[in-house]
C-alpha cells in the first residue's frame, strides 16, 4: 500500500539550533513510502520521497552581535533581516529492505540521499548527503524491544572538503504491562543548518520516554532529551537539555486535552561548564564571539494548555 503523510507548524520554535535568537518558524514536511511484500511477506522492499520546507521570519528587527571588533569574521546570522535569505527547501529520497527472520524481529538496510536547496545560496550552502544504515530491531522478551542500527553519512557535491561522520540509532523500550512503557535511546547523526559557517554539523541525542495510562482516559508522560550539536566548522559545539512532564485526557475520541510543564536549557560551551552554569544564578548571559550572534546560556520554563483534535 501506498503511505502518504504531511505535517504543517508554525510556530515560535525551530529545529535549527545556530539561530542564537527568537525567530517565527513556518514548516511543512510531505511524505511519501511505498513498500513492496514479495511472497508471504518476511522480506519487504520499499522506496519514498520526501519534501521538507521552512521559511523564517524575525521577532523584531536588529543587529544581535557584539560591537564590531576589527579583524573579526562577522556571521551572516547576526542581523535578523537576513532570516527570510535563510529559508530553504529539502528534497529526499529514501529506500529500504526488511527482512523478517523470527515473527517479532527484523534486520533491515536503510539508505537515504537528501539535498538541502537554500532561497539565497550567497549565505547558506547547498549541501547534498548519503546516509547508509543497517541493523535491527524486534522484541529480546515478551517486554523487552530494541533496535541497534549503524551506519555512515557523508556529503557530496559540495564545494570544499567533504564532511562524513558514523550513524548510529541505539533503542531500548521496556513494556512491564498493558498501557505502561519506557524508553531510552541514543541516536548519532549527520544534519544541515542554513547558513554557511554552521552548515554541517553531527549530532548526539539521549533521550527518556514513559507513558503509563489509567482510568481508561488518562494518560501521563515524562520526557527528557539532551542534544548535542558539534559542527563542522569553527570548532563550536551547542547543546539543550529539556524535561517536560504532562497529562493528557481523552474527553472524546477526537477530543484530547492535556496540561503539562517544560523545562529547557542552552548552552554554547563545553559539556562540563554548561552542567557547572546549569545550578547558578549566571545564565541569560552572551557565549560567543563578537562576529556571532548573541548567543545565550539560557533557562525556560513553560506551562501550558493544548487541546488535539483528532481526525
Amino acid at each position: 500500500g501506498l503511505e502518504i503523510s504531511e505535517e504543517f507548524r508554525r510556530s515560535d520554535r525551530t529545529t535549527t539550533m545556530s539561530l542564537g535568537y527568537a525567530a517565527i518558524s513556518t514548516y511543512n514536511d510531505l511524505q511519501i513510502w511505498a513498500p513492496w511484500r514479495p511472497g508471504g511477506g518476511a522480506l519487504t522492499f520499499a522506496v519514498g520521497g520526501g519534501w521538507t520546507t521552512e521559511h523564517f521570519q524575525p521577532f523584531f528587527k536588529g543587529d544581535l552581535c557584539l560591537p564590531t571588533v576589527p579583524g573579526v569574521f562577522r556571521s551572516e546570522l547576526c542581523n535578523t533581516s537576513n532570516l527570510p535569505k535563510l529559508s530553504y527547501n529539502e528534497f529526499r529520497g529514501t529506500g529500504q529492505v526488511r527482512y523478517r527472520f523470527l515473527p517479532r524481529t527484523a534486520g533491515m538496510l536503510d539508505l537515504a540521499y537528501v539535498s538541502r536547496r537554500p532561497t539565497d545560496t550567497i549565505l547558506s550552502k547547498d549541501v547534498d548527503r548519503v546516509e547508509v544504515r543497517t541493523g535491527v530491531s524486534g522484541l529480546i522478551t515478551p517486554k523487552l524491544a530494541a533496535t541497534v542500527k549503524g551506519g555512515w553519512g557523508n556529503t557530496t557535491g559540495m564545494p570544499g572538503k567533504s564532511y562524513g561522520t558514523p550513524l548510529a540509532d541505539i533503542e531500548l523500550e521496556w513494556l512491564p504491562y498493558s498501557g505502561v512503557s519506557g524508553r531510552i535511546g541514543y541516536l548519532h547523526s549527520l544534519g544541515t543548518d542554513p547558513g554557511n559557517v554552521f552548515a554541517l554539523y553531527s549530532s548526539h541525542r539521549l533521550f527518556v520516554e514513559s507513558k503509563a495510562t489509567f482510568g481508561g482516559i488518562y494518560t501521563a508522560r515524562l520526557t527528557g532529551s539532551y542534544d548535542r550539536l558539534e559542527y563542522d566548522a569553527w570548532d563550536w559545539a551547542g547543546g539543550v537539555g529539556t524535561v517536560e512532564p504532562r497529562l493528557d485526557a481523552d474527553v472524546k475520541p477526537w477530543l484530547r486535552v492535556g496540561a503539562g510543564y517544560a523545562f529547557s536549557y542552552r548552552c554554547q560551551l563545553g559539556v562540563r561548564y554548561c552542567v557547572d552554569k546549569m545550578f547558578t544564578a549566571e545564565s541569560n548571559r552572551m557565549t560567543a564571539a563578537p562576529g556571532f550572534p548573541g548567543f545565550l546560556i539560557y533557562k525556560k520554563h513553560e506551562v501550558y494548555l493544548r487541546a488535539d483534535i483528532i481526525y
